[in-house]
Parts: structure tokens; sequence; C-alpha cells
């Protein structure tokens, strides 16, 4: 599966923040930032989306990433 873009709402301390995940095939993002900033709630929010495939049983596929599924 790849994420074309990753929306946060009221998570950490995004109120409303997107990041454009849609990058060559090559690519690798790197996160940058200052202490409390949020790089680590944008790898949380990933790792709480996997999390919740897994336990949701939906192929990743087949999710859409505004939380229908």
């Amino acid at each position: 599966m790849r994420l074309k873009q990753l929306t946060l709402r009221d998570f950490g301390p995004f109120r409303n923040y997107s990041i454009s995940l849609d990058l060559p095939e090559a690519a690798c993002l790197l996160l940058t930032g200052k202490n409390n900033e949020g790089k680590s709630h944008i790898l949380f929010a990933l790792r709480l989306l996997d999390a919740g495939l897994k336990v949701a049983g939906k192929k990743r596929h087949q999710v859409d990433l505004d939380g229908a599924v």
C-alpha cells in the first residue's frame, strides 16, 4: 500500500494538518523539526493506521485515508 497523503485533525499538536506522501518510487521521506513540533505524532498516526487495519481485518489497499473503509 502506498499512502498519498496523511491528514491529521485534532491529533497531538495538529489541529488541521496535511502532509503529502506522494513521492517517486525511489524517494525517502525525512521528518525534521525542533523538539515538540509533532514528528513523533506523525509516526504514531501511521502506526495507529496500520494497527487499525490489522484489527479490522481489511486489506490495506481498500482503505481511504479520510477514514472511510
